[in-house]
């Protein structure tokens, strides 16, 4: 059987019209397709409009390497009993940049859902090398499993979320051997 093309090969329509297009094998006429992505779109923008969902940030201590302070800030959504599951946020930054701070609104995307944020800084090169920043990153874990009951926290349900370069750090450290750039503090978790 032959079609008709609508100008580009690769969405036939059996029609020749060009308001009909052909996605995977489902045909969807253009103005449904326009409906259904402003709709998306909409939803995706009216999920982030708004105040920040009510929460409790801490800034804490999760090491002291050479007398350095690591800092971890922990958002828990007001009124939401625990223990909570978390969600680590590893910023990017090209392993030289970035802060705890860089990185979306937690309050808003996150507590709004019952979930605890953490997000901590880890040190940057050039005054570290690897694998220092992914100790960093499981010493952080293990800080957040050690203080669980303290904080309200869900020691089994701990995820790692990230951008960019704290990807590959999440990455490293969520598929080390065990014993591996390990890090210092709370080494028993």
């Amino acid at each position: 059987m032959t079609h008709a093309s609508n100008g580009n090969p690769a969405n036939p329509s059996p029609s020749g019209d060009e308001s009909v297009l052909n996605l995977d094998g489902v045909r969807v006429d253009r103005r449904s397709f326009l409906i259904g992505a402003s709709a998306l779109a909409v939803s995706f923008a009216s999920w982030g409009a708004g105040a920040p969902y009510p929460t409790d940030r801490k800034t804490l201590v999760y090491a002291a390497p050479a007398g350095k302070d690591l800092l971890l800030d922990l958002y828990k959504p007001l009124g939401v009993e625990g223990p909570l599951p978390v969600i680590l946020f590893v910023h990017g930054g090209g392993w030289f940049a970035g802060t705890r701070v860089t990185g979306p609104d937690f309050r808003r995307f996150f507590a709004e859902h019952g979930f605890a944020m953490a997000s901590f800084d880890y040190r940057l090169v050039p005054s570290v090398t690897f694998p220092t920043p992914v100790e960093d990153v499981k010493t952080a874990v293990r800080w957040l499993r050690a203080n669980a009951k303290e904080q309200g926290l869900d020691p089994a349900r701990i995820g790692m979320w990230s951008t960019s370069s704290g990807g590959q750090l999440a990455s490293v450290a969520a598929l080390a051997p065990a014993g591996m750039f390990e890090g210092q503090g709370n080494n028993d978790q």
